[in-house]
Protein backbone atom coordinates (compact mmCIF):
# COMPACT_ATOMS: atom_id res chain seq x y z
CA UNK A 1 0.00 0.00 0.00
CA UNK A 2 1.15 3.39 -0.42
CA UNK A 3 1.94 6.47 1.43
CA UNK A 4 -0.08 9.53 1.82
CA UNK A 5 1.38 11.21 -0.22
CA UNK A 6 1.55 8.75 -3.35
CA UNK A 7 -2.17 9.99 -4.78
CA UNK A 8 -1.10 13.54 -4.32
CA UNK A 9 2.68 14.16 -4.03
CA UNK A 10 1.97 18.38 -2.94
CA UNK A 11 0.21 17.20 -0.41
CA UNK A 12 2.75 17.51 2.41
CA UNK A 13 3.25 20.92 0.94
CA UNK A 14 -0.37 21.80 1.27
CA UNK A 15 -0.89 21.34 4.76
CA UNK A 16 1.92 23.45 5.56
CA UNK A 17 0.43 25.96 3.47
CA UNK A 18 -2.97 25.74 5.47
CA UNK A 19 -4.59 24.62 2.44
CA UNK A 20 -5.73 20.92 3.92
CA UNK A 21 -8.16 21.82 7.12
CA UNK A 22 -7.63 20.02 10.25
CA UNK A 23 -4.41 18.81 9.31
CA UNK A 24 -0.68 19.34 9.99
CA UNK A 25 3.33 17.87 9.75
CA UNK A 26 4.92 17.84 12.53
CA UNK A 27 9.25 16.95 12.82
CA UNK A 28 10.13 15.50 16.00
CA UNK A 29 14.39 15.25 15.93
CA UNK A 30 16.71 13.88 18.34
CA UNK A 31 20.09 13.24 19.35
CA UNK A 32 21.92 10.94 21.67
CA UNK A 33 25.86 10.95 22.35
CA UNK A 34 27.97 8.89 24.56
CA UNK A 35 25.21 6.09 23.70
CA UNK A 36 26.77 2.85 26.16
CA UNK A 37 25.29 -0.33 27.04
CA UNK A 38 23.29 1.10 28.83
CA UNK A 39 19.79 1.86 27.63
CA UNK A 40 18.29 5.18 27.07
CA UNK A 41 15.93 7.09 25.32
CA UNK A 42 17.03 9.11 22.09
CA UNK A 43 17.76 12.73 23.61
CA UNK A 44 20.52 14.29 25.32
CA UNK A 45 20.38 12.75 28.73
CA UNK A 46 21.93 9.67 29.26
CA UNK A 47 18.77 8.01 31.20
CA UNK A 48 15.35 7.51 30.53
CA UNK A 49 12.59 10.33 29.96
CA UNK A 50 10.27 10.41 33.13
CA UNK A 51 6.62 10.22 32.12
CA UNK A 52 4.57 12.88 34.14
CA UNK A 53 1.28 11.64 35.51
CA UNK A 54 -0.08 14.99 36.29
CA UNK A 55 0.25 18.58 35.14
CA UNK A 56 2.44 20.67 37.07
CA UNK A 57 4.58 24.23 36.68
CA UNK A 58 7.40 23.54 34.98
CA UNK A 59 11.25 24.91 35.59
CA UNK A 60 13.32 26.77 33.21
CA UNK A 61 16.75 27.59 33.29
CA UNK A 62 20.08 27.65 31.69
CA UNK A 63 23.55 27.12 32.82
CA UNK A 64 25.10 29.94 31.64
CA UNK A 65 24.40 33.73 32.22
CA UNK A 66 24.09 34.86 28.82
CA UNK A 67 21.04 33.31 28.54
CA UNK A 68 19.00 35.93 29.56
CA UNK A 69 16.85 38.63 29.11
CA UNK A 70 19.45 40.94 28.16
CA UNK A 71 21.86 38.50 27.86
CA UNK A 72 23.81 37.26 24.23
CA UNK A 73 22.17 33.95 24.25
CA UNK A 74 18.34 32.89 24.00
CA UNK A 75 16.36 35.31 25.79
CA UNK A 76 13.10 33.80 25.45
CA UNK A 77 11.97 30.11 24.91
CA UNK A 78 8.34 28.35 24.02
CA UNK A 79 7.13 25.63 25.43
CA UNK A 80 4.77 23.75 23.43
CA UNK A 81 3.42 20.87 25.59
CA UNK A 82 -0.11 19.93 26.70
CA UNK A 83 -2.31 20.75 29.91
CA UNK A 84 -3.89 18.00 32.00
CA UNK A 85 -6.73 17.16 29.51
CA UNK A 86 -3.91 16.45 26.45
CA UNK A 87 -5.25 19.32 24.91
CA UNK A 88 -2.43 21.34 23.28
CA UNK A 89 -0.93 24.56 25.08
CA UNK A 90 1.95 26.95 24.91
CA UNK A 91 3.64 29.71 26.91
CA UNK A 92 6.60 32.19 26.08
CA UNK A 93 9.15 31.87 29.17
CA UNK A 94 12.00 35.02 29.67
CA UNK A 95 14.90 33.31 30.55
CA UNK A 96 16.72 34.23 33.41
CA UNK A 97 20.60 32.29 33.04
CA UNK A 98 21.38 30.14 35.98
CA UNK A 99 17.88 31.13 38.10
CA UNK A 100 15.04 28.82 37.01
CA UNK A 101 11.93 30.68 35.81
CA UNK A 102 8.55 28.59 36.53
CA UNK A 103 6.32 28.38 33.75
CA UNK A 104 2.57 30.44 34.77
CA UNK A 105 0.44 27.60 33.83
CA UNK A 106 0.70 23.73 33.94
CA UNK A 107 1.84 20.85 31.89
CA UNK A 108 1.21 17.06 31.50
CA UNK A 109 3.52 16.55 28.52
CA UNK A 110 6.23 18.64 26.51
CA UNK A 111 6.21 18.13 23.32
CA UNK A 112 9.47 20.65 22.33
CA UNK A 113 11.08 23.71 23.17
CA UNK A 114 11.94 26.77 21.01
CA UNK A 115 13.97 29.84 21.03
CA UNK A 116 11.94 32.60 20.46
CA UNK A 117 13.65 35.50 21.05
CA UNK A 118 17.91 35.56 20.88
CA UNK A 119 21.08 37.87 21.55
CA UNK A 120 23.76 38.78 19.43
CA UNK A 121 25.19 35.14 19.13
CA UNK A 122 21.68 34.59 17.43
CA UNK A 123 22.24 30.78 19.43
CA UNK A 124 21.74 29.40 22.98
CA UNK A 125 24.94 29.79 24.60
CA UNK A 126 24.75 27.33 27.50
CA UNK A 127 21.98 24.10 27.61
CA UNK A 128 18.54 24.68 28.40
CA UNK A 129 16.80 22.62 30.87
CA UNK A 130 13.14 22.00 31.22
CA UNK A 131 11.88 20.28 34.14
CA UNK A 132 8.80 18.59 35.41
CA UNK A 133 8.79 17.75 39.58
CA UNK A 134 12.50 17.54 39.19
CA UNK A 135 12.75 14.86 36.40
CA UNK A 136 14.34 16.90 32.57
CA UNK A 137 11.47 16.47 29.83
CA UNK A 138 13.15 18.44 27.31
CA UNK A 139 17.06 19.72 26.82
CA UNK A 140 18.23 22.36 24.56
CA UNK A 141 22.25 21.81 23.71
CA UNK A 142 24.40 25.12 22.84
CA UNK A 143 23.52 26.85 19.92
CA UNK A 144 21.07 24.33 18.56
CA UNK A 145 18.03 26.89 19.20
CA UNK A 146 15.53 23.47 19.91
CA UNK A 147 15.30 20.54 22.36
CA UNK A 148 16.45 17.06 20.82
CA UNK A 149 14.33 14.12 22.37
CA UNK A 150 12.40 11.79 20.32
CA UNK A 151 9.12 11.82 22.11
CA UNK A 152 5.91 12.95 21.38
CA UNK A 153 2.46 12.37 22.78
CA UNK A 154 -1.13 12.97 20.28
CA UNK A 155 -3.27 15.32 21.60
CA UNK A 156 -7.10 15.08 22.29
CA UNK A 157 -9.26 15.02 19.60
CA UNK A 158 -6.28 14.12 17.40
CA UNK A 159 -5.05 11.34 15.10
CA UNK A 160 -1.40 10.50 13.86
CA UNK A 161 0.15 8.95 11.81
CA UNK A 162 3.69 8.10 10.96
CA UNK A 163 4.85 9.49 7.62
CA UNK A 164 8.31 8.67 8.00
CA UNK A 165 10.98 7.55 11.54
CA UNK A 166 14.21 7.92 10.60
CA UNK A 167 17.28 6.62 13.06
CA UNK A 168 21.23 7.59 12.23
CA UNK A 169 23.41 5.40 14.17
CA UNK A 170 27.72 6.01 13.83
CA UNK A 171 29.89 3.99 16.46
CA UNK A 172 33.64 3.28 16.65
CA UNK A 173 33.78 -0.73 16.64
CA UNK A 174 30.87 -2.97 16.37
CA UNK A 175 31.39 -7.02 15.36
CA UNK A 176 29.63 -10.07 16.06
CA UNK A 177 29.09 -9.93 19.56
CA UNK A 178 29.33 -5.94 19.63
CA UNK A 179 25.58 -4.22 17.94
CA UNK A 180 23.73 -1.42 18.25
CA UNK A 181 19.93 -1.44 19.33
CA UNK A 182 17.74 0.78 18.28
CA UNK A 183 13.76 0.60 19.83
CA UNK A 184 10.04 2.14 19.39
CA UNK A 185 7.75 2.51 22.43
CA UNK A 186 3.97 2.92 22.10
CA UNK A 187 2.08 3.74 25.24
CA UNK A 188 -1.91 3.60 24.54
CA UNK A 189 -4.13 5.78 26.71
CA UNK A 190 -5.09 2.42 28.46
CA UNK A 191 -1.36 2.49 29.81
CA UNK A 192 -0.51 -0.76 27.19
CA UNK A 193 3.35 -0.45 26.06
CA UNK A 194 4.21 -2.42 22.60
CA UNK A 195 7.94 -2.57 21.81
CA UNK A 196 9.65 -2.87 18.45
CA UNK A 197 13.63 -3.78 18.59
CA UNK A 198 16.33 -3.61 15.62
CA UNK A 199 19.67 -4.62 16.23
CA UNK A 200 22.49 -3.90 13.94
CA UNK A 201 25.89 -4.48 13.35
CA UNK A 202 27.88 -2.18 11.41
CA UNK A 203 29.74 1.05 12.45
CA UNK A 204 27.06 3.43 10.36
CA UNK A 205 23.61 3.02 9.63
CA UNK A 206 20.31 4.34 8.88
CA UNK A 207 16.99 2.28 9.23
CA UNK A 208 13.20 3.33 8.88
CA UNK A 209 11.05 1.99 11.30
CA UNK A 210 7.62 1.47 9.77
CA UNK A 211 4.20 2.03 11.70
CA UNK A 212 1.08 0.75 10.35
CA UNK A 213 -2.20 2.20 11.88
CA UNK A 214 -2.90 5.31 13.36
CA UNK A 215 -2.22 6.68 16.87
CA UNK A 216 -4.65 7.31 19.00
CA UNK A 217 -5.38 10.26 20.93
CA UNK A 218 -2.95 10.48 23.75
CA UNK A 219 -0.89 7.90 22.53
CA UNK A 220 3.27 8.18 23.98
CA UNK A 221 5.53 7.51 21.52
CA UNK A 222 8.94 7.50 22.34
CA UNK A 223 12.72 6.34 21.01
CA UNK A 224 15.59 4.39 22.96
CA UNK A 225 18.74 3.11 21.87
CA UNK A 226 21.76 0.87 23.75
CA UNK A 227 24.96 -1.00 23.00
CA UNK A 228 24.93 -4.73 22.26
CA UNK A 229 28.59 -4.45 23.86
CA UNK A 230 30.48 -7.69 25.60
CA UNK A 231 33.72 -6.06 25.49
CA UNK A 232 35.25 -2.92 25.12
CA UNK A 233 34.68 0.88 25.63
CA UNK A 234 33.16 1.85 22.20
CA UNK A 235 30.08 4.12 22.27
CA UNK A 236 27.85 4.88 19.13
CA UNK A 237 25.82 8.39 18.30
CA UNK A 238 22.17 8.26 17.65
CA UNK A 239 20.32 10.91 15.55
CA UNK A 240 16.47 10.93 14.82
CA UNK A 241 13.55 12.02 12.58
CA UNK A 242 10.43 11.65 12.77
CA UNK A 243 7.68 13.43 10.31
CA UNK A 244 4.29 12.92 11.77
CA UNK A 245 1.33 13.83 10.48
CA UNK A 246 -1.54 15.06 12.77
CA UNK A 247 -5.25 15.35 12.00
CA UNK A 248 -8.04 16.72 13.82
CA UNK A 249 -10.57 13.97 14.47
CA UNK A 250 -13.03 15.56 12.45
CA UNK A 251 -11.49 14.52 9.57
CA UNK A 252 -10.37 11.46 10.85
CA UNK A 253 -13.13 8.18 10.31
CA UNK A 254 -14.22 7.29 13.66
CA UNK A 255 -13.65 3.86 13.36
CA UNK A 256 -9.72 4.87 12.64
CA UNK A 257 -9.73 7.35 15.43
CA UNK A 258 -11.45 5.63 18.10
CA UNK A 259 -13.46 8.68 19.37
Amino acid sequence: MGSITDSDPAWELNVQRGFVPGHRVTLFVGVAEGVSAVERDVWPQQSYRVWPTSAATLSVVSNSADDAAAGTGARTVVVIGMDASYLEKSEVVALNGLTPVSTVGTFLRVQTVTTVTVGSTGSNVGTITITHSGNAQQIMTPTTNLARCMALTIPENHTGFIMDALLTFTTTQLGETRGIALQSHLRSQTGIVTKATRTFYEVSHQSRFGFIGALKQRTDLWFSTRMHSTGGSETASVSGLLTLAIIHNDYVNPSVSGA
